[in-house]
């Protein structure tokens, strides 16, 4: 039980938490500390006006006030130092110190009364209500987002009563059973008095640390989902993303599936880099890829991985469409958006003097298999399979076939047979026995380049 009780602390010291989660806590903690302080401020009304009420008639010192006087300077100097000060440090330190002073104006409030009004029966002190107000500080403590002090200030409200119960029992308090000599009498009743308010306050200080446990791991889990949530948004679409961190099985369970694979590259990519130095080819990729990678994402595409100047894709990962041939026409208006977004880019690209960007774009639907695969440290979530070889292939057609957007009869048939698909003869590629048919949808833009040369750009 106590390895357990120390394996839960341990999980929400704030050492043991990544900078990103530590920042927020201690950021809510200067709040909290705030919002306590001021909560201090309403309790000084609230104690001013219990002094009111019940304000000593005897003319004699009056304790309550010299009280609220206290606690009056320790909230104000505590107000100060959490203004003016930038030190964590100090800030803390006056957190604890006003615990401090509360917990002993508190208990010297409560001894003064049990002298003054019954000096020679001690139950007094326990029957008093000003035992009570112990509770306020603890109930402060909850607001800073750390147990430490809850745990602490538990102990100390333990230590107290521990304290008051032993002299109860030195001094000699009459002892009895009738619970109304007991509420009402001068007599106590040991066995209450050793348990149901031993219990009051562990219970407690249970329900009061178990919600910082809970706020400390809500925290972590937030902050974790975020930081896999922005992992994840370089590969999936928002909504995929929202899937994966909402049921995390979808990428640990891997399997054979129906899937859509998109292939696209750069052409004369060596030839237009040997002018380009690191930076500028660095800047370049980046753009293009973040066009290409939008498109992808706003029709539910997967980023599958970036090969050198190649993008490779998938739809229906993790989970294929429930509706038939839907991944087909996600992958195939994604290459339209696609071969928009890239027209917009040379458009860019030519009124800034720069030689246009050709692709070409290969798209096949088949079965692969989809999941994580790679070491225990290091799993990266792919699809490998004939599927995304054939994909491969398709693209590579695309030169030779005079085509910017070649697609195969699976993706064609699956898609509902776009008008614009031109049927082009069967070709035999690496790796296939049988040739393939693929259809042509964007003729290459052959056009554009021969305009381009001859401008004697």
């Amino acid at each position: 039980m106590l390895q357990k009780l120390r394996d839960m602390i341990r999980t929400v010291d704030p050492r043991q938490m990544s900078p990103a989660v530590r920042q927020i806590l201690d950021q809510e903690e200067r709040n909290g500390r705030r919002i306590a302080n001021r909560i201090r401020y309403v309790f000084i009304v609230m104690i001013a006006l219990a002094v009111f009420i019940i304000r000593d008639t005897q003319g004699g010192i009056n304790i309550s006030s010299w009280m609220l006087f206290v606690y009056f300077v320790t909230t104000v100097a505590h107000t100060i130092i959490i203004a003016r000060s930038k030190s964590p440090l100090l800030q803390s330190v006056a957190q604890y110190v006003a615990l401090v002073v509360d917990y002993g104006v508190f208990l010297v409030t409560l001894l003064y009364y049990t002298f003054e009004a019954s000096p020679d029966n001690f139950g007094f002190a326990t029957k008093n209500p000003i035992f009570y107000f112990f509770f306020l500080p603890l109930a402060l403590s909850t607001l800073l987002f750390r147990l430490r002090p809850v745990l602490i200030g538990v102990g100390v409200i333990l230590l107290i009563y521990a304290g008051l119960v032993t002299q109860i029992i030195i001094s000699g308090v009459p002892q009895t059973e009738n619970w109304t000599e007991y509420i009402l009498g001068p007599a106590v009743i040991v066995p209450d008095l050793l348990s149901t308010r031993i219990v009051v306050i562990l219970g407690l200080g249970l329900v009061f640390s178990y919600s910082i446990y809970r706020a400390l791991r809500m925290v972590q889990r937030i902050a974790a989902i975020e930081a896999q949530k922005t992992s994840l948004a370089r590969y999936f679409s928002p909504e995929v993303v929202d899937e994966i961190t909402t049921s995390p099985d979808v990428l640990r369970k891997g399997g054979r599936q129906a899937v859509t694979v998109l292939f696209t590259d750069i052409r004369d990519f060596t030839r237009m880099s040997e002018g380009m130095d690191a930076l500028a080819l660095a800047e370049f990729l980046s753009e293009f890829r973040g066009r290409m990678s939008a498109a992808i994402f706003e029709n539910g595409g997967t980023l599958d991985k970036f090969i050198g100047d190649a993008i490779m894709a998938t739809f229906g990962t993790p989970r294929p469409s429930k509706i038939a041939g839907q991944d087909a026409s996600n992958a195939l208006r994604a290459a339209r958006g696609m071969l928009a977004a890239l027209e917009k880019f040379n458009a860019e690209r030519e009124s800034r003097g720069l030689a246009p960007v050709r692709i070409g774009i290969g798209l096949h639907s088949g079965e692969a298999f989809a999941g994580n695969v790679g070491s225990e440290d290091r799993l990266e979530f792919t699809v490998i399979g004939d599927a995304v070889n054939t994909a491969s292939r398709i693209e590579s057609l695309c030169k030779k076939l005079n085509a910017t957007l070649l697609i195969s009869e699976a993706v064609f048939d699956q898609a509902g047979r776009p008008e614009d698909a031109e049927k082009m003869p069967r070709v035999r590629v690496k790796g296939k026995v049988d040739p393939l048919q693929v259809y042509r949808i964007a003729k290459l833009e052959a056009d554009r380049a021969d305009a381009w040369k001859s401008r004697g750009k």
